[in-house]
Formats: structure tokens, C-alpha cells, sequence
């Protein structure tokens, strides 16, 4: 009974601000776990190119920061790429479409002695880890009337970089950037995603070592209060500047 006479002497203010800081935190909490944690990005799928400080090319597209759910509605083969990585939490997720292009290539021919074989080989370095080599065989029939050449060896070596730079157009994005340094591959598309990184775990283990554990600020509520000159203590709704010490965060 002690315990219900003193609620009833509460004031209906008080129950009024309890009220209100409830369906406020109630509608806070709602909107936390219905809502995404990034903005929402209506994603560009066309392919544009990005210029370096050194006049290089890149072909580049939007990559927005998703969370699992929003990639499954926007990327299906990132999603499933995603799903396939699942157990080691991928944070990054992105695909290069690359193309090998010879227009025109003087081969050198060496003919056998009956002169019906003709092997070929032609090689081209064009930087450390990037080349193109071509070696086969053309073979024509008795009749000299028709010939079938016979590839037996492509090989192309190229330095590929896929990089993450920022946005100025839309703060909340990133833009993925691909090239290549072998003039013979081109980069015919590229796209990615970053997946969540608030919930890695490198990501997590960061912002918990950088996390400030006491906090000065504005601070409103319901507490305990002690009135020095009459030596008594009290309870009731206050506001005020204060020093905070932070234990759990959500």
C-alpha cells in the first residue's frame, strides 16, 4: 500500500512527461528497426567514366551503402555473390565486366617442310604484368583448296584496379572506379556495393576503441534531487546541462 500512496502522489504532470517520453522513444525505436540505417538511394545504372589527377580513365557508377535487405531489392547478382560469402561477412561486393579486343595483329609464320603446316606465335609486353600472347597453327588440306587454323594459346595478363572513391553529388554514396593498364582489355562495366559496414565487425571493433565514454550535454528527464539547505531528498521532471557517462549505446 506504501507503494501506491506515494504513485498517487505523483503529480499528473509528471505522468503527463512520462507519457509523451514514451510514445516519443516507442515511435524513435519503431522508426529505428522499420527504417534503413543509410539513406535510401535510387541507384544509376548507367556506366560513366572518371578521370584521374593523371588524366587516366576509369569507367565508373553510383555504389550505394546498403544493408542486406536493401541489396537483395537492388542487386541481384550482388546479392547472391553476397550469400555465397555470407559466413565471412563481406563488406565490399563488386562486378567488373572486362572485354579482350584485337583489331588487326601481323602473325609470324613458320611453314613445315611439306609446307601444308604454317605455326604461328606473337607475343606483346606492355608493362610488367601486362602482355598478350597469341600461338596457334593454320593447317591447309592436299588440294590447297581450303585451310584450319587452330588456336592453342590466349594468354593476357593485365593489372586490374576496382576502387572506392567519395561522391561530392550525393554525400551519402560512393563511387566505384575500374581500369585497366592493358590498352587490349577494356572495362566494359563495373559496379559495387558496401554491405553495412556499421555492422562489421572490423568496423564495430573501430568505432568501440574511438568511442567517447563520457559525454557533456543537454540533458532532460525524471530524477533525484537533493535539496541542501533543507536536507531532504526529492523527485521530478528537470532540465539541465550535464556530464554523462556512457555505458550501453543503441
Amino acid at each position: 500500500m506504501y507503494v501506491i500512496d506515494k504513485i498517487k502522489e505523483v503529480p499528473k504532470i509528471v505522468w503527463i512527461v512520462i507519457l509523451v517520453a514514451s510514445i516519443v522513444l516507442g515511435i524513435a525505436i519503431w522508426r529505428d528497426l522499420s527504417s534503413s540505417r543509410y539513406e535510401p538511394v535510387v541507384i544509376n545504372q548507367k556506366t560513366e567514366y572518371y578521370e584521374n589527377k593523371k588524366g587516366e580513365l576509369y569507367k565508373a557508377s553510383l555504389a550505394a551503402i546498403l544493408e542486406v535487405k536493401d541489396l537483395k531489392k537492388q542487386y541481384d547478382d550482388l546479392y547472391d555473390e553476397y550469400q555465397k560469402l555470407k559466413k565471412d561477412k563481406p563488406l565490399v561486393i563488386t562486378h567488373t565486366v572486362t572485354e579482350t579486343k584485337l583489331d588487326s595483329v601481323l602473325l609470324p609464320t613458320t611453314l613445315s617442310a611439306d609446307k601444308r603446316t604454317m605455326s604461328w606465335e606473337w607475343h606483346k609486353d606492355i608493362s610488367e604484368n601486362n602482355f598478350i600472347h597469341l600461338e596457334g597453327q593454320t593447317k591447309i588440306d592436299s588440294l590447297m583448296e581450303s585451310a584450319t587454323t587452330l588456336m592453342k594459346t590466349l594468354r593476357v595478363g593485365s593489372d586490374l584496379y576496382v576502387d572506392f572513391i567519395s561522391n561530392p553529388d550525393y554525400p551519402s554514396t560512393l563511387q566505384v572506379v575500374a581500369r585497366s593498364n592493358n590498352p587490349y582489355v577494356s572495362i566494359l562495366d563495373t559496379r559495387g556495393t558496401v554491405v553495412d559496414p556499421l555492422s562489421h565487425p572490423a568496423f564495430k571493433s573501430i568505432l568501440k576503441k574511438n568511442e567517447k565514454k563520457w559525454v557533456i550535454g543537454v540533458q532532460a528527464g525524471y530524477g533525484v534531487s537533493y535539496d541542501v539547505s533543507r536536507k531532504t531528498v526529492g523527485t521530478g521532471p528537470y532540465i539541465g546541462i550535464g556530464i554523462t557517462k556512457r555505458i550501453i549505446a543503441f
